[in-house]
């Protein structure tokens, strides 16, 4: 059975992805430091999982970490979506955004090379593009992000390339998206954003009696 890793797999995009690919027939290995998650996703993965499921408590810059779990599964795929994603906190706190996001993926990467695991999905950002010189966006649109959440995505978006153009035998695909919304067709798992949300649509839902905020 294929076996995909899912880093940052209890979050929003994460845990969806990860049902998905069970529905699909996938077995997955969550990878996840519950920093912003909650262990409730868990257990309703679980409850879909029909033993498909493996979760490790792991912070991607844990090479120590990462190499256990390499070694213990036969993985086939990476798909990175661990990453902190607040362009707020990341003008507040960027050396958090490098440490997490930039140096935690390139440990990962490091690992991948390790075990031979040579593909990789990224969750990267639309943000990268910065503000926008025309719309629609496309992909050729030039990429001058405007705070540091948005250039650590660039930077290991970079570094992916990089590896691809160095080892022939890898390969990677990376997903710019804005805000994604949206919730298993089933009900099983939706978005449970910690504090404050940083997404648009969960900030719209729970404007009338949870949030205020100054227009």
């Amino acid at each position: 059975m294929n076996k995909l890793m899912i880093t940052g797999g209890l979050g929003y995009i994460g845990s969806q992805v990860a049902l998905r690919a069970m529905e699909l027939g996938y077995s997955c290995i969550l990878v996840d430091n519950l920093s912003n998650s909650v262990p409730h996703t868990l257990l309703k993965l679980q409850a879909f999982s029909k033993n498909r499921l493996k979760f490790y408590e792991c912070d991607i810059r844990d090479r120590s970490g990462l190499d256990k779990i390499f070694r213990k599964h036969a993985i086939n795929t990476v798909i990175h979506c661990a990453g902190l994603k607040s362009i707020t906190e990341s003008i507040d706190k960027p050396e958090l955004y490098i440490s997490n996001n930039v140096e935690g993926s390139f440990t990962l990467f490091d690992s991948m090379q390790k075990y031979n695991v040579n593909r990789c999905i990224f969750s990267s950002s639309a943000t990268v593009y910065g503000e926008p010189e025309y719309l629609p966006i496309d992909e050729n649109h030039p990429i001058s992000p405007v705070s540091p959440y948005g250039w650590s995505k660039v930077q290991v978006e970079s570094k992916l390339r990089e590896i691809c153009d160095n080892e022939s035998s890898w390969s990677s695909l990376v997903l710019r998206y804005f805000n994604p919304i949206g919730a298993h067709s089933g009900g099983i798992i939706g978005e449970r954003p910690q504090g404050i949300p940083s997404n648009l649509m969960p900030i719209f839902v729970r404007l009338p009696t949870e949030i205020k905020v100054n227009c």
